[in-house]
């Protein structure tokens, strides 16, 4: 699996310069999130997704998804088909994103697809949207848990749709979740985080209608862009076996954090096998890298040698190994004495409340993450 980014601009990493003016093409946007459900009765779906530009951009071009995690990378099997446009200020006629000069790009299957550059005038701190249709024979798929209907809307459907993403003509529903671009790149000199992890990470259980869900995007999505490459339910024993989609959003990166690894840790494996499997990504993306403590899990069925687990996970990954260059300490905020969530913080005993969420990012900077 590559992405056509590769060849259009190379692997960029930071570091690496771009032709114009010296500087990487990184993301430069928040709420990015990669698909983590889809349904295969439908093929196509609408959407309109809002992100936050992060420095002053004035040309853009989008990454677009084919792919989606389960246990790892997956496909529907089949190429797709994306129309885009980009619309600011909120609520003008949105400007057509083209691909190869044409109105619609086709996403190889199990790929992502880039666009071409469109020129814009988005200042630091504004709100823009993207507007997507995404086609695909083989089925459609969208990205929860990260998004809000105070903010997304989408519709969906069979057959063959029409083309509304350059007009003022919006989808027809506020929905919580969205397909949406995995990337937003220009040339910076801000630094760009790329999240890997669960649902902890991804924003499950925290307030439903704010523009930054999950402890993660609270501390970074102030100030910093940020991709949300998380899902529920994953775990890097598992995850780690096939990540190449995700090599592509690291090239637009220049740190990442990694919110595993409850997850692994309730399979029965051990805190070796988890650090095993979260250091295969440190180890593939090459770049600086931040791990959080894992918070406690008081739900069935959470067997004591579990617990066991998590607190040796916790404690090598605190020892601060030569291979993290960051360690979150997340669990300073929510685990109380006796590995129990600290009152008030966790409704359901595994993820952070919208009050549990707002505590670790009022206790952790952005520059205890990429400082």
């Amino acid at each position: 699996m590559q992405s056509r980014f590769l060849t259009t601009f190379g692997r960029q990493r930071l570091g690496l310069r771009g032709a114009v003016n010296n500087l990487p093409w990184l993301n430069v946007a928040t709420r990015l999130a990669q698909p983590d459900a889809f349904n295969a009765g439908l093929n196509w779906i609408f959407s309109r997704t809002i992100h936050t530009a992060r420095d002053d951009i004035t040309s853009i071009k989008a990454l677009f998804p084919n792919w989606y995690l389960l246990a790892g990378e997956k496909s529907l099997g089949g190429d797709a088909t994306i129309r885009v446009a980009l619309e600011y200020p909120l609520g003008t006629l949105p400007k057509r994103i083209t691909f190869n000069g044409g109105d619609a790009g086709t996403i190889p299957n199990s790929e992502n697809l880039p666009s071409d550059a469109l020129t814009v005038s988005i200042p630091n701190g504004a709100n823009f949207a993207i507007k997507s249709l995404y086609y695909n024979a083989a089925g459609i798929m969208w990205a929860s848990s990260t998004f809000s209907t105070s903010y997304e809307m989408a519709e969906f459907g069979t057959g063959t749709p029409t083309d509304y993403t350059a007009t003022t003509t919006n989808p027809s529903a506020a929905k919580n979740f969205a397909y949406a671009p995995v990337a937003l790149v220009a040339q910076t000199a801000v630094k760009s985080v790329l999240m890997i992890g669960d649902s902890r990470l991804r924003g499950e259980k925290d307030d439903a209608s704010s523009l930054l869900r999950g402890w993660g995007a609270r501390i970074i999505g102030p100030t910093l862009p940020y991709i949300n490459c998380t899902r529920n339910g994953e775990a890097s024993y598992n995850s780690s076996a096939s990540i190449s989609a995700r090599l592509d959003l690291a090239n637009f990166a220049s740190h990442v954090l990694s919110g595993f690894d409850i997850n692994t840790l309730s399979t029965g494996r051990t805190a070796t096998e988890s650090l095993t499997g979260i250091k295969a990504f440190r180890d593939a993306f090459g770049l600086p890298f931040a791990q959080a403590t894992v918070s406690p899990n008081e739900t069935a069925p959470w067997q004591p040698t579990m617990e066991a687990e998590r607190v040796a996970l916790n404690a090598a990954i605190t020892a601060h190994p030569a291979w993290i260059d960051r360690v979150v300490p997340v669990t300073d905020t929510t685990e109380d004495t006796g590995g129990v969530w600290v009152a008030g913080y966790s409704d359901d005993l595994l993820h952070c409340n919208p009050t549990g969420n707002a505590a670790v990012a009022a206790a952790i900077s952005v520059d205890d993450i990429v400082g």
